[in-house]
């Protein structure tokens, strides 16, 4: 290996996730477009961008580029090439249904200031994933009690 990196504990942090049973899971339960979309890229290597690019510090798509340009930990990772963020963004706008936006915004309650339609099948796959691996976390922790915190409110 020739080259340095300065994010060289990200391997790790994918060894966890997979380890934890998440690449695995995402393939068996996010159907975000096809198996391999357009990009070239599977559910599973695209969650595994997003993980990572956070795990460092990332705040935006582009900051994808940053990854995919490190050449040392790519030869870390195993990987002979990285989603750029035109790719990344069509993952998560794989999850949006026009009709049940459509339908939801079509008759909205009479007190309702925002429509937010229903989770459709992707979004329903994405949330057994973490699902499990909150269970599998706690079961391998011997956690009894976990607070979760939700915020859909964007604040």
């Amino acid at each position: 290996m020739d080259g340095v990196t300065s994010v060289g504990g990200l391997p790790l942090v994918l060894e966890t996730m997979r380890a934890a049973g998440v690449s695995e899971s995402v393939s068996e339960e996010v159907r975000a477009g096809r198996r391999r979309g357009r990009s070239g890229y599977t559910e599973a290597e695209l969650v595994e961008a997003f993980a990572l690019m956070l795990a460092a510090g990332g705040e935006c798509l582009e900051d994808v580029r940053q990854l995919g340009s490190d050449k040392a930990l790519l030869e870390l990772l195993g990987k002979a090439s990285w989603p750029s963020p035109d790719a990344a963004r069509q993952f998560p706008l794989a999850f949006h249904d026009a009709e049940a936006l459509a339908a939801a915004t079509a008759a909205p309650p009479p007190d309702a200031s925002a429509v937010i339609a229903p989770e459709n099948t992707s979004l329903r796959g994405l949330a057994r994933v973490m699902s499990g691996l909150a269970s599998r976390l706690a079961s391998h922790q011997r956690i009894r009690v976990a607070t979760l915190e939700r915020d859909e409110t964007g604040s």
